[in-house]
């Protein structure tokens, strides 16, 4: 202590901190730190205080995998800190004792020696990777790496060769960009120029589009009438490829510009997608009026001209002219795929609207013009549910020739519960009985099978005889096969598995769930990464990312009867965090707690952080200024929006709001719900479209496609959480020690 007031005094400051780094590394030490921590701590903040202690385990540990780990940490650190030189020492020394993680050390070793420009060192290094079995999830990043130090080093030859062989590894446009540089380095400019106009013209939103223009400006003045000069075709799709998304403003004028050098079907094609261009960029009326005066001899040109004016006369909402060009495409352009669009967006126009005798037709023709096109189920429904909604008898024929024609529908499970409730109607139970055992077999976790389980409760349904043609019937549909997933390890899994793990040990939790996910998506026939890769992201508290690896990763799941996966596997995919917090609000509310947490599933997926593009927050999703009013209500002040990050505070504005809607819509979840995602008004309007008899038929009306499912996810979640979480017998999580905060 005198020691350390005398340097005070003296302003030995650089030596305090030597001795306050030293007294670190000696508590580390002392204290038995794992080298996870160790090596978290030096990767989250690298410098020599956090080095220290990484090193002394290192150098402790001179043998076997945990020291070889700390050099790989060690040498990763290293690099982020750009002390290359001692990067390559603790990496060339992690590479030979750590064989399972190969392509790690090559990698980051290789980065280390490009980065200190000793490029002549750079491909050797890579060289485990190659030889990789299974497939380094590093490979595509290796051969950049690789190519790069080629083409500096004037390799030209070997660079090409190299990105040819794994060019299918490597996302484009960045293959093309580096065949382009790479014949740039091997002197053979006319193949640059190829490459390069790839990349500009094929991909003209991407990053790798600007460095093509410049290498392509530089080659036209060095290659001067050499230069190959584009093809007035690929000027054309790039053009049209910048007027279907936020460029359309730069796509008209490069259209415009390129009109003298285009002819026939080319220039016409160029002229209507001027047109498309203002349309994108929202000149509705000015795209209108251009496209209207437009005569075009090309019959694809006219088709997407028609198209076009009838996008138009949608956000102009000129109502007459929208059937009028869906049918002007029939009768000019038959076949025409802009036809089919402009029937399905006229069709889903008029929907909105409610109106019947004009989106009808157009879906029917929808239907018999395209029957194979994948579109073609979604016309067929929007027939079949008119038909019911309005309680045609010809519904439950069509209901029956929606499952035997489309029997991959989206709406087969929606087509076999409504057609139990028309049974059920016509005074046939048994009938009833095997379209909503089916519903429930086939598609037990949909929000139909729980309307079938409802009904099958029933003790009228129950204890009638099944009907023999009913159950023909449904033997007789074609459906999908059921989804099967698989938890089993396989060989590949198991060596991905063993792999992520020696580096969630070194420090590299990102790296470790690339891994396996790298894993999952190349290697099918097992689901047991999918489930690693959701418990890591739980395990840090991650439960919407946990949620998306399920949803990516085991496809199909809800197709599978609870009792064939295991109980963890559920709690990954519907997690119920913050619980004590969630129910307490829930009684102060007197809401389902499971219909909460189900919409909180739906909404940010338990992500406390989420904001949406909407600007809403949090869990609940809570708008700043609704949370605002809220507040003042409930007495949380001073408010910030801040505090609808908080959770606790989160899930109490949003049962509060969730209440008074509910009562705004006399305890009716379904339209509560609708008007949560879609808003007051359009629910008050969508009340109007039609005589509901249950909630299920209101739900279907919806015209919005997003707000439809989105209420019909929320109710199957619940559905869900109430079966796994719930006190009854079917709950699987409640009692087992998986559920709670």
């Amino acid at each position: 202590m005198r020691l350390f007031w005398e340097m005070i005094i003296r302003g030995h400051w650089h030596k305090i901190g030597a001795l306050i780094a030293a007294g670190v590394v000696a508590v580390a030490v002392a204290l038995g730190q794992s080298l996870e921590s160790l090596a978290q701590s030096y990767r989250k903040t690298p410098s020599a205080v956090t080095r220290a202690p990484l090193a002394r385990f290192a150098a402790a540990h001179p043998s076997g995998t945990e020291g070889a780990q700390a050099l790989l940490a060690l040498g990763a650190g290293d690099l982020d800190r750009q002390n290359y030189d001692q990067a390559i020492v603790s990496l060339k020394a992690a590479s030979k004792r750590l064989p399972a993680l190969a392509d790690y050390t090559a990698f980051f070793l290789a980065t280390a020696q490009s980065a200190a420009n000793r490029n002549s060192e750079v491909v050797a290094s890579l060289d485990p990777i190659w030889k990789m079995s299974p497939q380094s999830p590093l490979l595509a990043k290796s051969v950049v790496l690789a190519a790069e130090a080629e083409i500096l080093q004037q390799q030209g030859k070997a660079a090409v060769e190299l990105v040819r062989r794994y060019y299918t590894e490597i996302a484009n446009p960045q293959a093309d960009l580096l065949l382009g540089q790479a014949s740039e380095a091997l002197g053979d400019g006319i193949a640059a120029v190829t490459h390069y106009q790839d990349v500009y013209y094929r991909f003209p939103a991407s990053s790798q589009a600007s460095q093509a223009e410049l290498a392509l400006n530089r080659l036209r003045t060095s290659l001067g009438e050499k230069f190959p000069p584009p093809m007035p075709q690929v000027m054309l799709e790039r053009a049209s490829l910048l007027a279907s998304g936020p460029y359309a403003k730069k796509a008209k004028e490069e259209l415009e510009a390129l009109l003298p050098q285009l002819g026939g079907p080319d220039r016409d094609m160029a002229q209507v997608r001027i047109g498309a261009a203002d349309y994108a960029a929202r000149y509705a009326q000015q795209a209108y009026t251009y496209l209207k005066s437009l005569t075009v001899a090309s019959p694809e040109a006219d088709a997407e001209r028609i198209y076009y004016l009838q996008a138009c006369a949608r956000r102009l909402d000129k109502a007459i002219e929208i059937t009028q060009y869906a049918d002007d495409l029939g009768r000019l352009h038959p076949k025409s795929q802009r036809r089919l669009d402009a029937l399905v967006a006229g069709g889903n126009y008029f929907i909105v609207q409610n109106d019947v005798k004009s989106y009808e037709p157009l879906f029917r023709t929808c239907v018999d013009a395209f029957p194979g096109d994948p579109q073609a189920p979604y016309c067929h429904w929007r027939v079949v549910w008119s038909a019911y909604i309005q309680r045609r008898p010809e519904a439950p024929n069509l209901l029956r020739e929606h499952l035997t024609r489309y029997p991959s529908s989206e709406k087969a499970a929606a087509a076999l519960y409504f057609l139990g409730r028309s049974a059920e109607k016509g005074n046939s139970p048994g009938e009833a009985k095997a379209f909503y055992t089916e519903v429930v077999n086939r598609f037990p976790n949909y929000y139909h099978a729980a309307l079938a389980r409802e009904r099958l409760a029933d003790k009228t349904i129950t204890s009638a005889p099944a009907s023999t043609e009913a159950a023909a019937f449904v033997r007789g549909i074609r459906f999908p096969a059921s989804t099967r997933l698989n938890f089993d390890t396989s060989a590949e899994a198991k060596v991905r598995l063993n792999r992520a793990r020696l580096l969630v040990t070194a420090g590299f939790e990102e790296l470790a769930e690339n891994e396996l996910s790298f894993g999952a998506r190349k290697e099918t026939g097992s689901n047991a990464l999918a489930v690693e890769l959701a418990m890591m992201a739980k395990k840090r508290g991650a439960d919407d990312e946990a949620i998306r690896y399920i949803k990516n990763f085991a496809p199909g799941y809800l197709s599978m009867p609870i009792g064939a996966a295991p109980g963890k596997f559920w709690q990954l995919a519907f997690p119920l965090p913050y619980r004590a917090t969630l129910e307490t609000v829930s009684r102060e509310r007197d809401l389902d707690p499971y219909i909460v947490a189900a919409l909180i599933r739906q909404e940010s997926e338990f992500n406390p952080k989420a904001i949406s593009p909407k600007k809403a927050y949090g869990l609940t999703q809570v708008l700043p200024s609704t949370g605002r009013e809220i507040s003042r209500k409930i007495g949380i002040k001073p408010f910030s929006t801040r505090m609808l990050l908080q959770p606790d505070t989160n899930l109490k504005l949003g049962a509060y709001y969730l209440r008074s809607m509910l009562d705004q819509f006399g305890g009716k979840w379904d339209e509560t719900l609708a008007a949560y995602n879609a808003g007051r008004s359009r629910v008050l309007n969508w009340r109007t479209f039609g005589t509901f008899e249950e909630p299920a038929e209101f739900i279907e009306s919806i015209p919005f496609r997003e707000t439809r499912d989105y209420v019909q996810m929320v109710m199957r979640n619940a559905d869900l959480y109430r079966r796994l979480y719930g006190s009854g017998p079917t709950a699987v999580l409640s009692s087992n020690g998986l559920s709670g905060n």
